[in-house]
């Protein structure tokens, strides 16, 4: 790849001609980049944005700036420069260019092209239509795929899509039958979104929100357009819950708290836990293997359609994913350079 060179250190790095881009910034940077993009907002990927929005211009989603600003009220304004879906931005020689990642709101890929060298950055991904996703965009003709790894694993291959909505529904339905309300939780951003809907739409009864999950959801509606169908669920209503057929949608955080209030108000509950996770985890409760991420059948897939000249993989299981697409696609792979 010539004058290319992908590394993490803090964030991903690429250096390419006289650029130096980092995606995705965790902490403060050891060295100033000439530009930063964000694949989404979840905070494992945008904690660095405090450290460097005063040394250089900042790219994201519309949505992915509004989840910013959110997280970082300081940085409202004119901080981070929105890039539509699709859209593609020229800066000199270098041109970038965004596609769906069907993770969460505003999740995008990046194609990153400098001269004659094409680059594709997933970020998180997903491969299937959800609920409130449609499956992420194949990015192909590359010279390097930087991939994620998170459940890069064979191990983890997650159940069909419908089936998990069928078995959720089935047990939300079971303890609304004995007279208990359905508590699920999951991450306030992404998850809680779909669970919204599955809620909503599936299972038929409008759930109550806790408050961090409400604050997403409105995000989600306003770039999405479209009504999740839910109710805010305030301290004070916990105890108007017993005696109705309600379904309540919190994260983990937000259960810490509310599990409290249910008990005070002797108010029987059971809670489910929703991750990919859930396939090798113990949870104190129901747990369902629904997740955001692609799985390791989904990675590989998306790798052979790609058939990149070279990989690298980054989060999670890198060094499995990166051995399993030599040997079984025979692409040149291999872990991502940490410095």
């Amino acid at each position: 790849m010539g004058e290319a060179r992908v590394y993490f250190s803090g964030g991903i790095w690429l250096k390419i001609g006289r650029w130096r881009i980092l995606i995705d910034p965790v902490g403060r940077p050891v060295e100033q980049p000439d530009i930063t993009l964000f694949t989404h907002g979840h905070i494992d990927h945008i904690s660095g944005a405090p450290y460097i929005y005063h040394l250089t211009p900042m790219f994201a989603s519309g949505a992915t700036k509004r989840l910013i600003e959110i997280r970082y009220p300081r940085l409202a304004g004119d901080s981070v420069i929105p890039l539509p879906l699709g859209f593609e931005l020229r800066l000199g020689d270098l041109l970038i260019k965004t596609y769906n990642a069907g993770h969460i709101v505003g999740s995008v890929q990046y194609l990153i092209e400098h001269r004659d060298v094409r680059i594709g950055v997933t970020g998180d991904l997903n491969m299937v239509r959800s609920l409130t996703e449609r499956p992420a965009e194949l990015l192909a003709d590359l010279d390097l795929l930087v991939i994620e790894a998170t459940y890069g694993s064979s191990f983890y291959v997650f159940p069909d899509r419908d089936d998990l909505y069928a078995g959720i529904e089935r047990w939300a339905r079971e303890v609304l039958a004995a007279g208990g309300i359905p508590v699920l939780v999951g991450y306030a951003l992404g998850k809680a979104q779909e669970l919204t809907a599955l809620s909503s739409r599936i299972i038929g009864i409008k759930p109550y929100v806790t408050r961090e999950v409400e604050r997403y959801n409105r995000v989600f509606e306003s770039y999405r357009g479209v009504r999740l169908g839910w109710r805010s669920l305030k301290n004070n209503a916990v105890k108007e819950l017993k005696g109705e057929d309600s379904i309540i949608v919190t994260s983990s955080r937000g259960f810490g708290r509310l599990k409290n209030l249910l008990r005070l108000y002797g108010i029987r509950y059971e809670p489910a836990y929703f991750s990919g996770w859930a396939l090798s985890r113990e949870y104190p409760g129901r747990g369902f293997p629904l997740s955001s991420h692609a799985d390791y059948r989904m990675l590989m897939g998306y790798i052979e359609d790609a058939r990149p000249r070279k990989v690298l993989t980054v989060y999670g299981f890198r060094r499995s994913l990166a051995g399993d697409v030599r040997r079984k696609l025979g692409i040149e792979a291999e872990p991502i350079e940490i410095v």
